[in-house]
């Protein structure tokens, strides 16, 4: 079974540090991290077998927003986007509907929400597993 291949950008050190190890929890699961949406977008534009983008909102050089807005309108693509973010749900709402944004994770939440939001947008071939 191949692994579910996710592309995590935060600007957010902790954020990020704190989603790695979620992720590591999970088996069957690998991620790419970019500290900024520039970087993201470079690493969507390198490798086109990403499963599934969690991003932030409010990152330098290109937002998350942007980000969203430049792989789905740019590129055309309909891979599950997800937004982790500590903006209030009603300050996004019409960006996912806009961007077809799969779902929002309101930070902070909880591995099991990760989870579950990961398992709802993504392939059922994937056997993610929290230990």
């Amino acid at each position: 079974m191949k692994p579910l291949h996710i592309l995590i950008c935060d600007d957010d050190e902790v954020g990020r540090h704190l989603l790695q190890i979620m992720l590591k929890r999970m088996k069957n699961v690998e991620a790419d991290f970019a500290e900024n949406g520039a970087e993201g977008l470079e690493k969507f534009i390198r490798n086109s077998n990403y499963d599934l983008i969690i991003t932030d909102l409010d990152m330098p050089d290109i937002s998350g927003e942007e980000l969203i807005k430049i792989v789905r309108e740019d590129f055309n693509s309909d891979i599950p986007i997800m937004i982790a973010t500590g903006s209030y749900l009603g300050d996004v709402q019409e960006l996912v509907a806009q961007y077809n944004v799969n779902d929002v994770l309101i930070k902070p939440y909880k591995p099991i929400e990760l989870r579950a939001s990961i398992l709802e947008h993504t392939s059922q071939e994937y056997a993610l597993v929290s230990c």
